[in-house]
């Protein structure tokens, strides 16, 4: 008497039966991946983007899982109102602190520059603007000195 336990080898219709049933649950597979593909093509050329070009809805109508009536009823769907953002409003500047030490300078022009030029009356014209170490900078040329000294 042999030891080993034999595998009766199974029938041709048994083969039949389970390679039937193989099939099926793979075309029940492709089933639902076709449609998980179609949903996720109607939501990227749905109503959420502007207009079903006749590009894209040529995409879709090629695609075996979709019908004709289907690829009709999602180009004539109205689209989904935009919901507009509230702007905030901007804070705008905010009053310099009453401690802070401020610095007044007058700086005197010169007789020429004192009168108008297109008419007779005498006018005040605004003395040129000292030259600075960046032109058009934000901070002040004290900082740029504070700065380089400090390095």
């Amino acid at each position: 008497m042999n030891d080993t336990l034999s595998i009766p080898a199974p029938s041709e219709s048994q083969q039949i039966v389970e390679l039937t049933r193989k099939l099926h649950w793979a075309e029940l597979k492709i089933q639902v991946l076709e449609e998980r593909l179609r949903l996720q093509r109607i939501n990227k050329y749905g109503p959420g983007s502007e207009k079903l070009s006749s590009a894209q809805l040529e995409l879709l109508e090629l695609e075996p899982g979709v019908s004709h009536a289907e690829v009709q009823a999602e180009s004539e769907r109205p689209a989904v109102p935009v919901v507009e953002k509230r702007k905030r409003k901007h804070p705008g500047r905010q009053p310099l602190p009453a401690d802070l030490p401020r610095q007044e300078r007058v700086i005197a022009c010169t007789p020429e520059q004192c009168t108008c030029q297109h008419c007779g009356e005498g006018g005040v014209a605004a003395a040129p603007v000292p030259e600075r170490i960046i032109e058009k900078s934000l901070v002040s040329d004290r900082v740029v000195v504070d700065t380089v000294i400090a390095k």
